[in-house]
């Protein structure tokens, strides 16, 4: 599923409470599983990644894979100092 489809989700199921400027992400309704780190992957030549912690869009932005791969390694350390899980969705290109 690509960030698109999960902002898309998230809008129809009426989990996005207000969309603000590109700079300030977007707000989301407290997420069931607040002790969660979501983090979303669209592999690419410019590579997406969006970060969600309790519930808010904290990280929306591109970068290349290396990039991407040392954020979710410190995601996953600050998870593990604070006793969360991580989930990672990974978007496959070969599906579209």
């Amino acid at each position: 599923m690509s960030l698109k489809e999960i902002y898309d989700k998230a809008k129809r199921e009426g989990k996005i409470l207000s969309e603000t400027k590109k700079s300030e992400g977007l707000v989301i309704k407290h997420d069931p599983l607040p002790k969660n780190i979501f983090i979303g992957i669209d592999c690419g030549v410019n590579t997406g990644v969006a970060v969600v912690e309790k519930g808010c869009f904290t990280q929306i932005s591109t970068m290349d894979i290396l990039d991407a791969h040392d954020t979710v390694l410190a995601y996953r350390l600050k998870a593990q100092e604070q006793g969360e899980e991580i989930h990672l969705v990974i978007e496959d290109p070969n599906l579209r």
